[in-house]
């Protein structure tokens, strides 16, 4: 990656540019060794989110709480293998 101005340039490693946004799904993954459902998030830094499941989307439980420091989020869900759908939402936390 290279970082340019008008006062010269520099050349580093790859770099992400993260914004201050709404929570928002950025990639979701499903282990072929073990099946479990893996998901980032991107969100407003420094900010509680609250990981809900459901298996019909009326009925939503809390499976998750996790403080994002810098906005991103990975998580696996352990139970995902448990279901035959599983249904996700983040909300921020009260």
């Amino acid at each position: 990656m290279t970082a340019v101005n008008p006062t010269g340039s520099v050349a580093g490693a790859p770099a992400s540019v993260l914004l201050n946004g709404p929570m928002r799904l950025d990639s979701f993954t499903s282990s072929p060794s073990n099946h479990l459902f893996q998901m980032r998030l991107v969100g407003i830094a420094n900010t509680n989110y609250v990981l809900q499941a459901s298996t019909d989307m009326v009925t939503w439980i809390p499976i998750a709480t996790n403080s994002a420091p810098n906005g991103l989020w990975t998580f696996t869900d352990t139970q995902s293998t448990n279901f035959p759908n599983r249904y996700y939402r983040a909300v921020p936390a009260n």
